[in-house]
């Protein structure tokens, strides 16, 4: 069968560029902004390409500064089965990358010739990213056009509370985002101190998902119920780790402007998750 092939030389680390194909802020800084999922072997990734293009990957082998490797298990018909792998080398100063999508069945050349173009792209914006810091991503918010609440909301939701994404965080979280009663004490209700809460709790737990329930809009307002489920893993805020499953609901009120949430309160069960580390009764 056929394969697209593109080898790039790229003026920064191997441990940098491995991060940019190995992990999930890595991935959205250069292919497409909206990356959902866990980049775990055996996990599944989907990349979201507005509603045309969503392919999702199988991380079936992550080689540290060596090698990513996926396979396209649903999501886009024309992948369906194909492998890809990103190879990596340190060459001097360069760290020299061959990628390479295995095809599993034959298509025409008009749709390889799309394929490839669009690859060379995206590893283009892969290269920038590595060595500039600044990437050219699919932009799956839309062209320029603000977010609605509620997208916003899924994407606090799905992207940062069980992705972890910073990248998604600085998008959505306005600079003078006021958050009006932190659940953790000593820490200020702004931008930094919610990006501590949010750091805190992924370093914490690990296996987080958070479940929207129940979510209403109002103009610039949303309100959303969830259902959290994580692992103890890590000492959270001086409360030592147990190891136990742990499950807690929280409700969310956020006012949202020009796709940037500025305003939230928050209401979860506090009481709830120390009893279940065990450091209350």
């Amino acid at each position: 069968m056929r394969q697209i092939i593109h080898a790039l030389s790229i003026k920064s680390s191997l441990e940098a560029v491995y991060e940019a194909v190995a992990k999930r802020d890595g991935l959205a800084h250069w292919w497409t902004t909206d990356v959902r999922g866990e980049s775990r072997e055996g996990e599944t990734l989907s990349f979201h390409f507005a509603d045309v293009f969503k392919p999702q990957m199988r991380v079936d082998s992550l080689e540290a500064n060596r090698l990513v490797r996926w396979t396209c298990v649903g999501g886009e018909k024309d992948w369906a089965d194909n492998t890809f792998r990103f190879e990596l080398a340190r060459d001097g100063e360069m760290t020299q990358l061959m990628f390479r999508q295995e095809y599993a069945r034959e298509l025409d050349d008009k749709k390889y010739g799309e394929f490839n173009y669009n690859w060379g792209y995206y590893l283009t914006s892969l290269k920038s990213f590595c060595e500039t810091g600044s990437g050219k991503p699919f932009n799956a918010s839309g062209a320029g056009a603000a977010a609605s609440p509620k997208k916003v909301a899924m994407r606090l939701a799905d992207e940062i509370f069980s992705g972890g994404s910073m990248k998604a965080f600085d998008e959505i979280i306005a600079d003078t985002y006021v958050n009006h009663n932190m659940p953790v004490p000593n820490l200020p209700g702004t931008k930094d101190g919610f990006r501590q809460i949010v750091a805190a709790t992924r370093d914490a737990f690990t296996d987080l998902h958070v479940h929207v329930q129940d979510m209403v809009t109002e103009g610039p307002f949303v309100v959303f119920r969830d259902h959290v489920e994580a692992k103890s893993h890590a000492p959270f805020f001086g409360v030592p780790a147990n190891g136990n499953q742990l499950d807690w609901t929280e409700i969310h009120f956020l006012r949202v402007d020009d796709g940037q949430i500025v305003e939230h309160w928050t209401n979860f069960d506090q009481l709830g998750i120390l009893r279940q580390l065990g450091a209350i009764p």
